[in-house]
């Protein structure tokens, strides 16, 4: 019984232990940044999946276009041509498997276009509007198995136009100006129909109108309402809420289902002589427990968190988080493990990420800004990944990425096995953009890791699990005067297949210079062609049986008459290596302060350990035939 029970503690401590090792595998996270696009910044944006491919909008240095991408460095592509001006390509839509966006071709103007991922497969869908001024189309809203989007018409005002996904079956459905309704980006939704705003015109009424893509389906829903911008909208028991404004009560709380009998004012939050100078201002809509969350104010609060069932008598606020007529203002509103997140302000103007269950006592602060950095001002929530909320703050001066698992301790600048620096998105257009694709998190930002960095804006992805290899150090020394030695370090190595030492100019365009297979040792090198003393710089590109890539550090070659003896890696945790020009014959090793740790002793090899050294700051002396060095490493 004892042998029993013992080896049953064996097996369930074996299986924790697996449970704790496999759980820190799969939550591990990995940031990598995709392609170098552009030298300094190539501000991608506009992530969008499209049937088994992910596009996105990227500027090369000759214009803004369309690029693809399946995660790899060579699999990611430009697929519109580089002409025309420098800004020449916004807006993305999935569609049928396809993406349609609008592009100037230096020709057309700014006309629709479309891509199936291939550059033979990727031109323009239909010029509407002749000649070089362009269609400008834009709002592109995918229902009713129909993509719907505002253009230039031959007459050169916008309309309303619907698409089959093919040229013929694409045409103008309501032929007089429109607008958006309640929508940021795309229009408003409601069971496969959109809605929009049209100004009226000879036998079409001004308000609120709603189309199914086809002439007939296209009829006024409510005349003289009109939607208020940045509103947005959402959907609860087939009603479609939204604010509007009717010239009576000011812009308030409205519901349609569709109908002209069914599109009434929910309330009039604040009332007064009509309504028309004080308006509750309603917007920021969400979905939540089967009712509506939203922002607006009364006549006593400022802007706060309402909820409504969709009856006045249903409408009140949930909490007062910022007592006063200034109000808390939330915003970004996401769901995440059965709560409500958004962030809001927090006295002096600081913006905090708040969190709610629906409930004034349940509706907490995760996290308060403070000095300056509020969080998530002018930036939106990517998609749940890796258990975890992901957004960019604003700080004021950068944007950094952080990352949240409802927690105050667990709120914080994101985190990543292959680097301890920070990661940065960047806005475009006034907005950030993410994507997931291939269970990895894609969105444009920049970041200063030890390995996979060449500096700007550019596509970055976050992935989970174990590095392929982990990278201890990279060093670059001269072997005579034409040819460097590059070595490096690396443990941990996983299904790596070669790796490539890379050499630029410039520290930001690379070239393949020589190739090595992954043999399991942890020191590699190879000898290169280098350049006489002109700057030369280095990496290592490695890529595992898979196809993923990682790269080591860049690290500059000193000039051959400044160059002298190198230790690395530096920081070290164990292994010290020495590259050097002269044979060194004796090493020895003092503090900080000067104090000897190790006097001078003869070496046979050009590995030190240093393992049983304090954390700290030392210095190593070579000696060699002719000359001694003094060199500064870390202990970590």
């Amino acid at each position: 019984m004892k042998t029993y029970l013992l080896n049953k503690i064996k097996i369930i401590t074996a299986l924790l232990v697996f449970t704790i090792l496999f759980s820190s595998s799969l939550h591990a996270q990995i940031i990598q940044q995709i392609k170098d696009i552009r030298p300094g910044n190539s501000f991608p944006f506009d992530f969008t999946v499209s049937g088994t491919k992910l596009f996105f909008i990227a500027y090369d240095d000759i214009n803004i276009g369309l690029w693809v991408t399946d995660g790899t460095t060579a699999g990611t592509v430009k697929l519109t041509p580089s002409t025309g001006p420098a800004n020449t390509s916004f807006e993305i839509a999935a569609y049928n498997n396809k993406v349609y966006f609008s592009y100037n071709d230096g020709i057309n103007g700014y006309e629709l276009w479309v891509s199936d991922g291939t550059a033979a497969g990727t031109g323009l869908f239909k010029d509407l509007y002749v000649g070089s001024a362009g269609s400008n189309p834009r709002y592109f809203t995918v229902a009713n198995n129909k993509l719907f989007f505002m253009a230039d018409n031959i007459d050169g005002d916008r309309r309303m136009f619907a698409s089959d996904g093919s040229a013929a079956g694409t045409f103008v459905v309501r032929n007089n100006f429109c607008t958006l309704f309640n929508g940021l980006e795309t229009f408003a939704i409601l069971n496969n129909e959109i809605y929009f705003t049209s100004d009226g015109g000879v036998n079409f009424a001004y308000g609120m109108w709603k189309s199914d893509g086809t002439l007939a389906g296209t009829v006024l829903v409510k005349p003289n309402i009109v939607s208020t911008s940045g509103g947005n909208f959402t959907v609860l028991n087939n009603k479609l809420f939204f604010n509007a404004d009717d010239g009576i009560n000011g812009s308030e709380l409205w519901a349609t289902d569709g109908t002209a009998a069914g599109t009434n004012i929910v309330i009039n939050l604040r009332p007064d002589g009509g309504g028309i100078f004080s308006s509750g201002a309603p917007f920021n809509f969400i979905t939540f427990n089967n009712k509506i969350y939203f922002t607006a104010s009364d006549d006593t609060h400022g802007a706060e968190l309402f909820s409504s069932d969709g009856t006045a008598a249903g409408t009140q606020i949930v909490k007062d988080m910022e007592p006063g007529t200034q109000g808390s203002v939330p915003q970004q509103s996401v769901i995440y493990n059965g709560n409500l997140y958004f962030s809001c302000y927090n006295g002096n103007a600081t913006v905090g990420l708040w969190k709610s269950d629906g409930t004034e006592a349940g509706t907490t602060l995760i996290k308060q800004g403070g000095g300056g950095q509020p969080f998530l001002r002018d930036t939106k929530f990517a998609p749940v990944f890796n258990g975890k909320l992901y957004f960019i703050v604003n700080d004021m001066q950068f944007y950094p990425l952080w990352e949240t698992n409802g927690t105050i301790a667990g709120t914080k600048t994101a985190t990543f096995q292959n680097t301890a620096s920070p990661a940065y998105g960047s806005q475009v257009l006034g907005t950030f953009s993410f994507a997931l694709y291939n269970s990895e998190l894609y969105f444009g930002g920049t970041f200063a890791p030890t390995i996979g960095f060449s500096g700007g804006i550019e596509p970055c992805k976050i992935t989970t699990g174990v590095l392929p290899v982990t990278w201890l150090g990279v060093q670059a020394q001269w072997q005579n005067t034409a040819t460097a030695k590059i070595s490096w370090l690396v443990t941990n190595q996983i299904n790596v297949k070669d790796y490539t030492v890379q050499h630029s100019v410039d520290g930001t365009t690379f070239n393949d210079a020589c190739k090595v297979n992954a043999t399991g040792t942890e020191n590699y090198y190879c000898i290169v062609p280098a350049g006489g003393n002109n700057k030369n710089y280095y990496r290592v590109l490695q890529k595992d049986i898979d196809g993923k890539i990682s790269y080591s550090k860049t690290v500059p070659l000193q000039t051959f008459a400044e160059q002298a003896s190198s230790v690395y890696p530096n920081p070290v945790k164990d292994k010290l290596y020495i590259s050097s020009l002269n044979k060194i014959t004796a090493v020895s090793i003092t503090d900080l302060h000067g104090r000897i740790i190790s006097r001078p002793v003869i070496i046979n090899s050009n590995i030190i350990n240093v393992s049983q050294l304090a954390k700290g700051i030392y210095f190593i002396l070579l000696f060699s035939k002719d000359d001694s060095q003094t060199i500064k490493f870390i202990k970590e």
